[in-house]
């Protein structure tokens, strides 16, 4: 009786160790999830940064076009009504240059901080990762440990329960050779 308790104490060890083992693996996919995702979203940033560029060289065609009409409009211009006119118009296309110029940077500020975000959030995910993977083969050698350990309380418990029945078959050896002797 005592010997399956011991066998059966260490198999609930092995077990523990197991059921540590999976939640360590399950923790190292959501891990990867999470780092797939950050590279993911790293990409998207990136990509977007791209459409940037593209709308600030759209907004610098705009300026040099606007100053182009406006230079070529002033030196067509013969009357001071015309001349002022045309720096109306010069003013009105600036401020909405520069209510585009704003826009843009806005962008830009939440493309940074997405950016960054995305970069912390992919390096401490990273660094979960490794920390995960130590803990795992850590787990996973206290799993072998707690398995050999099955292995050997199994042959020490086997070893005692044959000790057991060789002493019991000398005692009742013994007794039949006193019994034989009367």
């Amino acid at each position: 009786m005592a010997q399956n308790r011991r066998v059966q104490a260490a198999q609930e060890r092995v077990e523990k160790a197991r059921v540590k083992v999976e939640a360590r693996r399950l923790q190292v996919l959501q891990v990867d999830s999470t780092i797939a995702q950050c590279e993911l979203q790293l990409k998207a940033a990136v990509d977007s940064l791209g459409l940037l560029t593209g709308e600030e060289k759209r907004i610098q065609q705009l300026t040099f076009e606007l100053e182009q009409g406006a230079r070529k409009q002033m030196s067509a211009a013969t009357t001071n009504a015309q001349k002022d006119s045309v720096r109306r118009d010069f003013a009105k296309g600036s401020r909405n240059l520069d209510q585009l110029y704003a826009q843009l940077d806005r962008r830009y500020n939440a493309f940074r901080r997405a950016h960054d975000r995305a970069k912390q959030e992919l390096a401490r995910a990273k660094q979960r990762r490794e920390k995960l993977a130590k803990e795992l083969k850590v787990v996973e050698k206290a799993m072998e440990a707690a398995q050999e350990n099955v292995k050997k309380t199994e042959a020490q418990e086997a070893g005692r329960q044959k000790a057991a029945e060789e002493r019991a078959q000398r005692k009742s050896a013994a007794a039949s050779k006193r019994n034989r002797k009367k």
